[in-house]
């Protein structure tokens, strides 16, 4: 079983679709067909059920997706383990593995990677973006060197410092919404409302304190793990959404409006990594850096 292979089979898997797939990976959807046909045969079972419009996965085509991403993590982490080796203080080289959520300090995040690149140009960065939680998972296994995580986060085993600024809490909602021409939204302003929320259950579980009594007259159809789809429930639902700041990218204010809350609530963040592992020349160099960029502010 060709990792190459596995590759194909996991596009595939996450698009649905041999053309998409095809086109993703830059080769024919015959060569496409042809090789998933060979895994088949090579694994003894039917990996993909053919509908209509879109493939979709068989169980034993879901234990092979998991086993996949698996060994291509590990495959990640060997690549990466064999740059690391060969570096030096002098003249950095590697991956170094960062991650975060969608937020407005991740342009200050980006800031501080590229000027390291200026002084370590043979320095390469692999950005993943996802929740806390997720990242939090991978900072434990060591698929990620340091990252942007959203306060409350477990302290004991990560050691950081603070990215700031922090960002308001707010409501994402409609151009048309009767509260639009507010300055800031107040939990009376939500009553009878249906809400998007953070599915986090420790950011979920703070707006519900905020918004106090006021909740129980409220429903909430929709959560999220990433701002950038409430943005697109709200346009398609004019339901509110509650999040942070620059949680949902780039949004045409003719659409959207952004409210802040009040009384105020402010979304701290920081840049954390594991404690007590071993370290690269590079991370290490990188990490120094930022905490010496964060204490000058």
């Amino acid at each position: 079983m060709e990792f190459r292979v596995l590759k194909y089979f996991l596009m595939t898997a996450r698009l649905g679709s041999m053309t998409k797939a095809a086109q993703s990976l830059h080769i024919t959807q015959p060569t496409l067909s042809r090789q998933i046909a060979e895994l088949e045969e090579e694994t003894g079972v039917h990996l993909f059920e053919r509908g209509n419009r879109r493939l979709v996965l068989t169980e034993e085509g879901h234990l092979l997706r998991r086993r996949a991403e698996e060994m291509m993590e590990l495959m990640e982490l060997m690549e990466k383990t064999e740059e690391e080796l060969s570096s030096s203080e002098k003249k950095l080289r590697g991956c170094i593995m960062v991650g975060g959520g969608e937020l407005m300090v991740t342009e200050r995040f980006a800031s501080l990677i590229f000027a390291f690149q200026k002084q370590h140009p043979f320095v390469r960065f692999n950005y993943f973006t996802g929740t806390t939680d997720e990242i939090d998972e991978r900072m434990n296994h060591g698929l990620i060197d340091a990252a942007i995580l959203v306060c409350p986060f477990d302290t004991e085993n990560f050691d950081y410092i603070s990215l700031g600024p922090d960002a308001r809490w707010g409501v994402y909602l409609r151009a048309d919404d009767v509260l639009s021409s507010k300055d800031h939204i107040q939990p009376s302003d939500l009553q009878g409302r249906a809400l998007i929320l953070p599915s986090r259950k420790k950011l979920k579980n703070e707006i519900i304190s905020w918004l106090g009594e006021e909740f129980q007259s409220m429903t909430v159809p929709v959560t999220e793990n990433l701002g950038g789809n409430a943005g697109l429930f709200v346009e398609a639902s004019g339901f509110c959404a509650v999040s942070s700041e620059g949680a949902v990218p780039m949004y045409d204010e003719k659409k959207l409006k952004f409210i802040p809350l009040y009384p105020e609530r402010r979304i701290q963040t920081a840049i954390a990594w594991k404690r007590n592992v071993p370290r690269t020349p590079a991370v290490k160099a990188f990490l120094r850096f930022c905490k010496e960029a964060l204490a000058d502010r």
